[in-house]
């Protein structure tokens, strides 16, 4: 199987999510109604279903409770960004400041409150934990790269997609021989 195979497996299951390894239901969040509840539900990580998301089960809620506190002393900044690059630029400056929030928490956070109240999109594909591991697999490196900077096969993706996929076919990308791009 090449990466256009995993490319299309990983767009014709809409209940992909978290990891390759294990099955799951889609994730939902609850409705975000105002800047100020799409920053409570983001950070807070709990998904409708009222469990934790499998990428925040490790951060203990005080961490999360506190970039909340953060995250909200500055939501009439948030309201007013037009880029998701701008958002998640800020809550990474936020996390920064607290010890045991992460680019993963960050990038997640931005996402959330990007999807659920701001409308706004990924330009770049971010890479962080999985991610990140997926992405070394193709030869790709950094912390953020336009989606052009990866294999062609790939490009189909959104920006969001590909971070998803990278992190959740990362064992299985490890395996792939790349032909330049």
């Amino acid at each position: 199987m090449g990466l256009a195979d995993l490319v299309d497996e990983f767009l014709s299951d809409p209940q992909t999510c978290f990891s390759g390894d294990e099955d799951c239901i889609d994730f939902e969040f609850s409705d975000m109604h105002t800047i100020d509840d799409s920053i409570k539900i983001a950070c807070g990580s709990t998904g409708v279903c009222g469990k934790r998301h499998p990428h925040q089960y490790r951060i203990p809620s005080s961490i999360l409770a506190q970039l909340t506190r953060s995250l909200l002393a500055v939501s009439d900044t948030m309201v007013v960004v037009r880029e998701f690059d701008e958002l998640h630029d800020l809550i990474v400056r936020h996390c920064d400041r607290i010890k045991g929030a992460g680019p993963l928490l960050a990038y997640d956070t931005a996402l959330r409150i990007s999807e659920g109240y701001l409308d706004l999109e990924p330009k770049y594909v971010y890479l962080h934990a999985g991610a990140k591991e997926g992405a070394r697999h193709l030869g790709v490196r950094g912390t953020k790269q336009p989606l052009d900077a990866f294999p062609l096969e790939m490009r189909k993706l959104t920006p969001a997609q590909a971070e998803d996929f990278l992190c959740i076919y990362k064992r299985r990308l490890a395996g792939l021989v790349m032909r330049s791009h």
